[in-house]
């Protein structure tokens, strides 16, 4: 979903942008949906919405409607405007189509292979490659699915629309290498614990098991209950701390 002011002032700053934040976030909840993923610029929003999906007969299968194949769990897209019909696409229809309707000729979809790589602790990891088409330019993500189907490991990257998707999978295969050589959290005599660095990068996500509207964090590819991410921060009871929201697809 994209989302413009008119004659696209760019209108969206600080107040306004974190009042529409919540704003969005409360209507999804209200229709029984979720904001994956999305974007807030100066002068547009774009948002990547889980809408649950009409109910379809049992003997119905979930496929692509325009290459009839099963997508991915992680990339689908239920693509239609707001209160009309709507096709469930496979991430490569749906890129074809966006390209389509904005005249973008020479873009080709890539489906690139997934790569297995190790952590600082020598542990491997399996992220699957997705790439999506939206209104400022062309995202590719890594991810890595938990048993359950929910996200450890989460890179993103944004490039133009235009540009070489090689080139910018391979700058975001070196972020990955670096983030995964980093540590942030270490088993102690009482659980997880903050190591001596004393620095946290986290991804913030809905609680996997639904039971509360709280957060949970994602850290070293580890689900943390806010619960949990408390009692590790109360071992620093007097200190200071910077917190920093930042997009996935930033350094930071």
């Amino acid at each position: 979903m994209v989302l413009i002011p008119k004659r696209r002032r760019k209108t969206l700053y600080d107040e306004l942008k974190r009042h529409l934040r919540e704003v969005f976030h409360d209507l999804a909840r209200r229709k029984e949906s979720q904001i994956i993923e999305g974007h807030m610029m100066a002068d547009h929003v774009h948002m990547l919405i889980s809408i649950p999906e009409p109910r379809m007969p049992d003997n119905t299968t979930k496929s692509c409607a325009s290459c009839g194949l099963a997508p991915r769990p992680f990339d689908s897209v239920l693509y239609g405007s707001y209160g009309g019909p709507s096709r469930l696409l496979c991430g490569r229809c749906f890129n074809l189509e966006a390209a389509r309707r904005r005249g973008l000729v020479d873009f080709e979809h890539i489906d690139f292979e997934p790569s297995t790589m190790s952590d600082a602790r020598g542990r491997e990891h399996v992220l699957q490659f997705r790439t999506h088409l939206f209104a400022g330019g062309v995202t590719i993500d890594a991810i890595e699915r938990n048993e359950d189907q929910s996200e450890s490991y989460w890179f993103k990257l944004i490039g133009n629309e235009e540009g070489d998707l090689f080139e910018l999978l391979a700058r975001l295969v070196t972020k990955m290498r670096q983030e995964l050589a980093c540590t942030h959290l270490e088993e102690g005599a009482y659980g997880l614990q903050i190591n001596d660095r004393g620095i946290v990068r986290a991804r913030i996500e809905s609680d996997p098991e639904g039971k509360t509207d709280m957060p949970a964090v994602v850290i070293d590819g580890r689900n943390i209950s806010w619960g949990e991410f408390g009692r590790m921060v109360a071992t620093y009871m007097g200190f200071q701390f910077k917190l920093q929201l930042r997009d996935l697809s930033d350094d930071i």
